[in-house]
């Protein structure tokens, strides 16, 4: 071996080059992923009231699934005492009301089988003001007579 030579002569090659060179093209790959993962957006938020369909009355402990469009994740509230809901953090997007219950009620899907018209959140945004109607459920009284 000549001075300054090591014993392993690909070390210092071609070959040697482009495999270090792949590994930096790698590694720079990885930290943009890495940076554009880390960049989320701000979330929404959707606020609204649960209704009688009829009398207009607010109502209380209504369970309310909404569902993002794409069907990847979906977010749970129940309506307060005063039939108030609030999903207060939700990503920018597209979402229906999947489902609506509560006691004593009943809520019709539409043609599509949601409960409502899309709702969409952009970023940051505050939705207000969406009103979800129940109907009451029928009570059938008197005496029976032959």
């Amino acid at each position: 071996m000549g001075v300054g030579e090591t014993g392993n002569s690909a070390c210092h090659g071609p070959d040697h080059r482009r495999t270090r060179l792949s590994r930096v093209k790698s590694a720079a790959i990885l930290i943009t992923f890495a940076s554009l993962s880390a960049q989320t957006s701000k979330p929404g938020s959707i606020e609204g009231t649960v209704l009688n369909s009829i009398t207009g009355s607010k109502i209380r402990k209504a369970s309310i699934v909404l569902m993002a469009r794409d069907q990847k994740y979906s977010y749970v509230a129940v309506s307060d005492d005063s039939g108030k809901f609030q999903f207060p953090s939700v990503d920018p997007g597209g979402y229906f009301i999947l489902t609506l219950e509560a006691q004593g009620y009943f809520s019709q899907p539409d043609a599509s089988g949601y409960r409502t018209s899309p709702i969409n959140v952009t970023e940051d945004q505050r939705v207000t003001g969406v009103e979800l109607k129940m109907t009451p459920l029928g009570v059938i009284s008197g005496r029976a007579g032959s």
